[in-house]
């Protein structure tokens, strides 16, 4: 039988946190879902805890790969999903207790493209900090009004993993990661939510988002992360010469010129 909700998690080499990951799914209240565990060619101990969890949950999936990247097991997640929403959890992050419940009933009784929630930075237990701005409003709106608001109101995030999607929305406009490069929620998020008809934000804290020493984001050498934003923007830049409406084309634009000046900031261009 077909779940609700897929929700894929790609692996590398998070031994230490991959179990508090995939327990905060199974201890969710809300269980119609599959859990997709992308193992991206671990080298560490991760390919024995994915398939352990797999042997006591029919619910989860595991799929064991050669190593290709974030976007790459994300993508193969994607083309794996069989349910009707999807959600992305990195690997060593993990959820609040019971959100899913909440958002996914608030995706279905809206019948959204979308629903995003809260995301927070995680240090420990006694050091939580909100990551992503609260947005003014909870109304049902369509992509572009949704990104002109957030922008608006210095609210709107790339990350990928704070929203739920529709799998339709997703694999109709064949919305998939692009490979070999850093930042690509930067690249996937606007053209998602462009696409997209009906859009929610929901106030409730939902994703944990780890802050440890080692990830993508710690790198010291920052030049790749330039040099992709940069290239980002121009790709950007094309498809938003198509948007009929000029005050959300502005400030997406605005939006660019931001990245793009951050960018070099960052890459040391």
């Amino acid at each position: 039988m077909m779940a609700l909700l897929s929700i894929v998690v790609p692996v590398y080499d998070v031994e230490q946190y991959l179990p508090r990951c995939i327990d905060s799914i199974l201890k969710q209240s809300f269980t119609d879902f599959e859990l997709i565990l992308v193992n991206d060619g671990s080298t560490d101990n991760c390919p024995i805890i994915c398939d352990e969890y797999a042997d006591k949950d029919d619910r989860i999936k595991v799929i064991h790969k050669e190593n290709g990247g974030l976007s790459d097991a994300r993508n193969t997640g994607i083309n794996k999903a069989r349910g009707k929403y999807i959600s992305f959890i990195d690997s060593d992050d993990f959820i609040v207790e019971n959100a899913y419940e909440v958002l996914i009933s608030q995706a279905e009784i809206n019948s959204l493209d979308i629903i995003t929630g809260n995301a927070l930075n995680y240090y420990s237990e006694e050091n939580i900090r909100l990551k992503t701005r609260k947005r003014s409003f909870e109304s049902v709106l369509n992509g572009r009004s949704f990104l002109k608001k957030s922008y608006d109101e210095g609210a709107m995030v790339h990350c990928v993993v704070s929203s739920i999607y529709s799998s339709a929305l997703i694999k109709d406009n064949n919305l998939f990661f692009k490979k070999g490069i850093l930042h690509e929620d930067n690249l996937w998020t606007p053209q998602v939510f462009l696409k997209a008809e009906r859009v929610m934000y929901y106030d409730i804290d939902f994703y944990m988002h780890f802050q440890r020493e080692g990830s993508i984001t710690k790198s010291k050498d920052k030049t790749k992360n330039g040099i992709d934003l940069v290239n980002i923007c121009y790709e950007l830049e094309e498809i938003y010469k198509t948007i009929q409406e000029e005050d959300i084309r502005d400030i997406l634009n605005d939006v660019l010129v931001s990245t793009y000046l951050r960018a070099v900031c960052i890459g040391n261009l």
